[in-house]
């Protein structure tokens, strides 16, 4: 797989351009045929209209711990295999989104509840991934401000430094 990645970043920096992986799940966000029962935070159903997603089934803590060593994994194969940088996407209601928002994350673990336990899975991401690459390889966090949902994940949410990340500097 790394031979391929080289080949393909190789012919996209050919011209002199940097060239970043976006790493993303999507949790509850999965269409009912990929799998009509993607993982995600807790059994909250996507609130769409259609039934096009699948009845999501909560995680359990070895889960999400193999999915903290994945998305880690991931970002190293991207940095062995030539990518400039590589960023975590948690938002867009994808995996890392939904432990954020308080009507997707109905945990009552280390997972859930306050902020800072629903941002425990995006800063064990980053703490890991960025383990995993060392500290000169880029990383980058795709973050809504808000998803704009009435109970969800807030503007102020977005802003406090008490879930752990800061206002600002780099990961």
């Amino acid at each position: 797989m790394i031979d391929g990645l080289r080949r393909w970043t190789g012919a996209a920096k050919a011209g002199g351009s940097a060239f970043w992986a976006q790493i993303s799940h999507a949790g509850r966000q999965t269409m009912k045929p990929v799998n009509p029962h993607p993982k995600a935070p807790s059994a909250v159903k996507l609130g769409l209209p259609g039934g096009q997603f699948g009845e999501p089934v909560a995680l359990t803590e070895a889960e999400i711990m193999d999915l903290i060593a994945r998305f880690a994994s991931t970002a190293h194969s991207c940095r062995e295999g030539g990518f400039d940088g590589a960023q975590i996407h948690a938002a867009h209601g994808y995996l890392i989104s939904q432990f954020l928002s308080p009507r997707s994350n109905q945990r009552s673990d280390q997972w859930g509840g306050s902020l800072e336990n629903r941002a425990r899975f995006l800063r064990e991401v980053v703490k890991a991934t960025r383990a995993a690459v060392g500290p000169k390889f880029a990383l980058s966090v795709k973050l809504n401000s808000a998803d704009f949902q009435k109970g969800g994940f807030a503007f102020e949410d977005s802003q406090t430094s008490s879930a752990g990340w800061p206002r600002t500097g780099s990961t």
